[in-house]
């Protein structure tokens, strides 16, 4: 082929990005599931605003981030020992080089930290963090060698003991100031892959964008500017799109505040705005557009990439789920952004939700291994949730809903409410939840909860077809007369079909009453802790029989 298909040219764009409390002018380009950022700053690590920048060589390094070899590091961690845990798939490195060893009579210390690598991704490490051990295996006294097989060896899941040492952190960005801009230039202690560097068909894509750059720009001193190149693997990530109406905030799990780069400058739309957040949801890169329009059309783009990439690693993640949740089949995954709180701005934090065919698991990150699948922040019986109708806040733009999900819990109703970006997300959720629902009824059949009735203590069966059936306790001493209690001492007390209930009512705490027609009347039952999960069991057991017989679809 001789021309690119129009999608192509549509997939780069000079865009600003938010770094340092500052809007700064950035060439954005998307090839395959990969999306490059590149931006200017100066040899004194200052970026360049928007009238000052003038394209410069092409590097691979990452711009200023927490995990970042440009970043400024907090002075509250100086000196403190600090444990970062780090999960990691198969076959890929930490993302960091080291210098020091024994023989060198340094510390193992930590020279590079490569963009969008798992050290990357925390967040939480440092260009001169010294590593003290590794997995519990000390590294103080270890040669440079044995530091870089004790990393390469250390597995999915990493625990990392270190210490900022800033006076050393100093020293090497004097030393590579001289010679670290040097395209492709590897170190001889790179603990990671060797495919760091931009490929030929990356730094086309940025050449492009750079030329736009440069006509926007005025002349300036190519010995003082420098360019970051961050490239961003879509792989689970997650993009956010600021209502054009709201000053919505999006809130990363490792904060308990808003990012500063969230909030844009209220004379702007935020329509224009797309936050792009990392599959360990601690980082976020936002970038601005020239206006809604565009920002709209790159947010589909973005979006369907990521859509597409969550289908292809989908049997993956069912395989984690399988081993670390018993989970027979993954009905649905993906991000959500679930508010947390009701005042206005609005703020949102990202939720990787992943539905299975008996659970509902919130995780605060992505499922990038077998350990985030086994430990999810929060779980939820499939049976014991209930998804009520999808509302369009009038707040917001069309495209976006909000959907809220509530689970009965032994202390009562627990509500979750999230933002859906696109309508055909919303059906995606909407479709797998009662789908799920109502395939959980059939499978499970019948539930059993605990309860007194009479001051019995009792069992109540809840069963697809039979109903309500009550049976006495075998433990409960009024049933066996006084006597030793024993399987035989088990009594049906009643029995009641699903037909014959008029209405039930509950208490939030621990009472429940149902009414039935003819001779049992009200009866009443003491759950002791809220009777919300048994509230929350028989409406989808009723919803399920109504769905079979096409009284709900």
């Amino acid at each position: 082929m001789t021309g690119e298909p129009p999608l192509a040219q549509q997939q780069r764009a000079v865009v600003e990005l938010y770094v340092r409390s500052k809007w700064i002018k950035a060439s954005l380009a998307l090839e395959d599931e990969n999306l490059f950022i590149e931006y200017a700053h100066n040899k004194h690590d200052q970026p360049i605003l928007n009238e000052s920048i003038k394209p410069s060589n092409t590097n691979d390094e990452p711009i200023q981030n927490n995990g970042s070899t440009t970043n400024s590091t907090p002075d509250t961690i100086t000196s403190q020992k600090r444990i970062i845990k780090i999960s990691k798939p198969d076959n890929t490195g930490l993302g960091i080089s080291i210098k020091g060893g024994r023989e060198n009579r340094m510390p193992i210390l930590i020279s590079k930290i490569f963009p969008n690598m798992p050290a990357d991704q925390t967040g939480q490490l440092y260009v001169g963090d010294a590593i003290l051990s590794v997995n519990g295996k000390d590294l103080q006294h270890v040669s440079h060698e044995e530091a870089v097989q004790i990393l390469k060896k250390a597995g999915r899941d990493v625990e990392l003991e270190v210490r900022y040492l800033r006076e050393v952190n100093v020293l090497m960005q004097k030393q590579g100031s001289t010679y670290s801009r040097k395209q492709n230039q590897q170190s001889q202690d790179n603990l990671t892959e060797s495919n760091i560097s931009s490929s030929s068909s990356q730094n086309k894509e940025m050449s492009s964008s750079k030329k736009n750059l440069a006509n926007n720009s005025p002349p300036s001193s190519n010995d003082s500017i420098l360019y970051e190149t961050k490239r961003i693997s879509l792989r689970l990530c997650y993009i956010f799109r600021r209502s054009s109406i709201t000053n919505d905030n999006l809130v990363l799990s490792s904060t308990t505040t808003s990012m500063p780069l969230v909030t844009a400058p209220s004379s702007v739309s935020n329509g224009s705005i797309l936050d792009i957040v990392l599959p360990y949801a601690q980082t976020c890169y936002s970038v601005r557009f020239v206006d809604d329009m565009h920002a709209r059309k790159w947010f589909h783009i973005i979006h369907s990439k990521i859509s597409r990439c969550l289908l292809e690693i989908l049997p993956e993640i069912e395989e984690h789920f399988c081993v670390a949740r018993n989970a027979t089949e993954v009905k649905a995954l993906g991000w959500l952004t679930e508010q947390v709180n009701n005042e206005e701005p609005k703020s949102w934090k990202p939720v990787f939700l992943v539905l299975t065919d008996a659970e509902i698991c919130f995780l605060c990150c992505a499922p990038v291994s077998k350990q985030t699948c086994r430990e999810p922040d929060i779980v939820y019986p499939i049976l014991s949730t209930r998804l009520v109708q999808a509302t369009r806040d009038a707040t917001n733009d069309t495209d976006i809903s909000l959907l809220s999900l509530r689970a009965g819990t032994k202390f009562g109703v627990v509500s979750h409410i999230f933002r859906v970006e696109t309508k055909a997300d919303l059906n995606y959720w909407n479709k797998a939840i009662n789908q799920s629902l109502q395939s959980a009824v059939v499978r499970t059949k019948e539930v059993v909860f605990p309860c007194k009735w009479n001051n019995r203590t009792c069992k109540l069966f809840l069963h697809y077809e039979h109903g309500f059936t009550l049976y006495s306790d075998p433990t409960d001493s009024v049933t066996s007369g006084g006597n030793t209690p024993s399987i035989g001492n088990v009594r049906l007390l009643w029995q009641q079909p699903f037909e014959k209930l008029r209405s039930s009512a509950d208490d939030s705490e621990h009472l429940l009453t149902l009414d039935f027609h003819g001779e049992e009347g009200v009866v009443e039952l003491d759950f002791g802790t809220s009777p919300k999960p048994f509230v929350f069991h028989l409406h989808a057991f009723l919803s399920a029989k109504a769905a079979r017989i096409g009284l709900i679809g």
